[in-house]
């Protein structure tokens, strides 16, 4: 009697042993699987601080452009006030804007070059007076009044 209980014992093990072959192979298979998907979040990560480092830069580069260009609008007011204060007097008062200093500075042009063509024809006028005043007198002084001619 002590034979034919332990063949049923081995069959017991076996079939122990297969279960335990089967629960270790599931749990190799979805450790291999969570390691799979760890590498998987690991990379999805490695990306995700790529992007955010990546748009961390770009932003601050957009902040550098908008501060700078927000110091150039400034100095170009501040430039375009200056000017307008220069190009105003008693009777002109310039705006600071770009139109209307652009007009004020070509009206002083235009009247700067009148003058200097009136200045430039007063001149000649002058000058063709004086030398006319001068070929008057001589012609009434005579050649005996002392010029020398050249020889």
């Amino acid at each position: 009697m002590i034979c034919t209980n332990s063949v049923p014992a081995a069959a017991v093990y076996t079939q122990e042993r297969d279960v335990a072959e089967r629960r270790q192979k599931e749990l190799e298979s979805e450790m291999e699987s969570l390691k799979e998907r760890l590498e998987a979040s690991q990379r999805a990560w490695s990306v995700m601080r790529k992007e955010l480092a990546d748009e961390k830069s770009q932003r601050a580069g957009d902040v550098d452009r908008e501060r700078l260009a927000a110091a150039a609008d400034l100095q170009a007011r501040s430039f375009k006030d200056c000017l307008s204060r220069m190009l105003s007097d008693s009777r002109v008062s310039v705006e600071p804007y770009e139109e209307p200093i652009r007009e004020r500075v070509e009206a002083t042009i235009v009247a700067l070059h009148d003058k200097t063509a009136v200045r430039t024809v007063a001149a000649v006028h002058l000058t063709f007076r004086s030398f006319a005043t001068r070929l008057s007198a001589d012609k009434t002084r005579g050649p005996s009044s002392g010029q020398h001619s050249a020889r």
